[in-house]
């Protein structure tokens, strides 16, 4: 038996590789979120389209209508080996977003000087509205401008989705056990074509 899961795992983790980010996703594509139980409105895929950005060939504009009262998400986004990428096309460089691969590990840059570090552990599949979706099961944590851990997402990344199918944050708290207390949690539970 722990040979099928060791193969499993590996098929899991090429079928991420060599792929754009959101290579998954198609215009009119939903995805429907639960937040600590309580469904959202939908996310909507606007577009969807594969190009070339900074010599990276695997990437991807996709624009996400993820709240009717906002201006559309668009992520100009690229894959190369173990790593997703940001475009800035005012600098015209990339910036690293997050490891893509199982095992993997890396620290970002955020806002007004805080880091993220990404720890991947295991990639696996999940079936939602009858699709296999592979993912990565990442913990990020998230240190303010001092050092100082803020904030911490345990959650399972869809890099074919180029978002997360669940996942949970905490906030510091040395009173409960692992020093850690939830905040907030959410799902896909549907995806609509």
């Amino acid at each position: 038996m722990p040979k099928i899961i060791l193969f499993s795992a590996l098929a899991v983790a090429l079928a991420m590789a060599d792929e754009p980010p959101g290579a998954l996703l198609t215009p009119g594509m939903q995805l429907v979120y639960e937040s600590d139980g309580k469904e959202n409105p939908p996310w909507a895929v606007v577009s969807v389209r594969d190009t070339v950005l900074g010599g990276m060939t695997q990437c991807r504009m996709i624009t996400l209508r993820m709240d009717s009262t906002r201006p559309p998400d668009v992520r100009p986004w690229c894959a190369r080996g173990d790593t997703l990428w940001a475009w800035h096309d005012a600098t015209k460089s990339h910036r690293q977003l997050r490891p893509l691969g199982e095992g993997q590990r890396l620290w970002a840059q955020g806002a007004r000087g805080s880091r993220m570090r990404y720890a991947n552990r295991a990639a696996q599949e999940q079936t939602i509205s009858g699709q296999s979706i592979p993912v990565v099961q990442v913990v990020m944590i998230t240190d303010d401008s001092a050092g100082k851990e803020v904030r911490r997402l345990r959650e399972f990344y869809a890099p074919g989705l180029a978002t997360a199918t669940s996942g949970v944050f905490e906030v510091p708290d040395s009173t409960v056990p692992g020093g850690w207390r939830m905040t907030t949690s959410f799902k896909l539970v549907r995806i609509v074509r």
